[in-house]
């Protein structure tokens, strides 16, 4: 029989070895003399056991971002494997529905992860929510800036200075995280140089960029400046960020720079062929309560009349669902109604919850012919689902 819980004393080290054999950078096993010697997390450890054998293992978060207009705790699911010897029996599909489970009890109306491998996720409902830009470019090639300002080198200690720029910025973006204390610490700023600029007319940072310095290869590519964060709240303060980042030209052969999804840079640069801009694949998310995601929508959200769709879940019964969202006078509600009532839309989960967060509008996703249903049904799901712009700004 197979049980789902968190783990305790040497099942820690036990999951901490399947962690290392699935993305561990050491050719050999891992030598652990004990939990202790397992680093922390902050997340919680959990493992799917068979018989009372470690078949699969996770960690799950408790987070907050942005979302439907305002900060709501959702999950996140992490450090996900298998060990070998475990391997194509199903206990992965398993464990990852049994963790969904556990975020809806606990009030989570989405879920977001990284993933290694996205048609494995895909496979189980979950969709790529936004995608990144990574520039590569020799410090020279950027341009110059003058400011009436200053920069202050930080430590992780002092993230309080950086936290209300870094609010402003990310109030930008679905899926942006509210940070804790010990998450700005331990996870944003750990390991990295930190430089803050603020205005001359200012009492507080306008923006920061925290960076890890590596010296020459072994393959040769020399010096890199890896910018792990660069987050302003005006357009100066980019301006300055990227000046401080212009400065390591003696220093480091390279800048590279993971970014939201744009190419400005490209066209900003002093010297713009010597920008690779590479956009690659970010996060992905996926609706774990669907009636509660629908009541977290805001009044001005309310379709022009009811809607029903027909959610297609491969792995949550209970999303897989027909449902019809009516407005309301504060906002949408959502009933779950007979399977086999007339559905003004059919679409799977992963669909949905790309709509949700606002990756695509529905109107885009019918014209791409992802969406199949009438023009005023769609217009009624253009108000439930705007396009916005779609950042989960931390790896974890």
């Amino acid at each position: 029989m197979a049980t789902f819980r968190r783990l305790e004393g040497d099942e820690v080290v036990r999951q901490a070895v399947a962690i290392d054999h699935a993305f561990g950078s050491d050719p050999g096993p891992p030598d652990y003399d004990g939990p202790d010697d397992v680093k922390d997390r902050i997340a919680e450890r959990w493992g799917l056991f068979e018989d009372g054998d470690l078949v699969s293992t996770c960690a799950l978060y408790d987070l907050n971002v942005t979302l439907a207009g305002d900060r709501r705790p959702v999950g996140g699911f992490a450090a996900f494997t298998t060990p070998p010897e475990h391997r194509a029996a199903g206990h992965g599909r398993r464990l990852q529905r049994e963790a969904l489970r556990v975020f809806r009890d606990r009030g989570h109306a989405y879920a977001a992860l990284w993933p290694n491998s996205i048609p494995y996720y895909r496979r189980s409902g979950w969709a790529l929510v936004h995608a990144e830009t990574e520039y590569r470019f020799p410090a020279d090639a950027l341009p110059s800036a003058d400011g009436d300002g200053a920069f202050d080198r930080l430590t992780p200690d002092e993230y309080e200075r950086l936290v209300p720029a870094y609010e402003d910025w990310a109030a930008g973006y679905e899926l942006a995280l509210d940070r804790s204390a010990r998450w700005w610490r331990e996870r944003t700023l750990d390991d990295d140089w930190i430089y803050a600029w603020t205005p001359s007319a200012a009492d507080e940072p306008a923006g920061h960029v925290a960076f890890r310095l590596r010296g020459e290869s072994e393959d040769g590519s020399g010096a890199t400046m890896a910018v792990d964060e660069l987050v302003y709240r005006t357009e100066d303060a980019r301006r300055q960020l990227l000046e401080l980042v212009r400065r390591h030209a003696p220093q480091v052969d390279a800048v590279r720079w993971s970014a939201p999804e744009e190419t400005r840079l490209v066209h900003e640069a002093a010297d713009p062929k010597a920008v690779t801009a590479t956009v690659e694949p970010g996060a992905m998310g996926r609706i774990v309560d669907l009636e509660a995601a629908i009541d977290l929508l805001p009044g001005e959200r309310n379709p022009h009349r009811s809607v029903t769709i027909d959610v297609d879940d491969p792995l949550l019964p209970a999303t897989d669902e027909t449902v019809r969202i009516e407005p309301g006078p504060d906002g949408p509600t959502c009933e779950r109604v007979e399977d086999d009532a007339d559905a003004d839309a059919e679409l799977g989960v992963g669909l949905l919850s790309k709509l949700y967060v606002g990756t695509l509008a529905p109107s885009t996703a019918a014209d791409r012919d992802l969406l199949s249903a009438a023009d005023d049904a769609v217009a009624a799901l253009d108000a439930l689902f705007p396009e916005r712009r779609v950042y989960l700004t931390d790896f974890f």
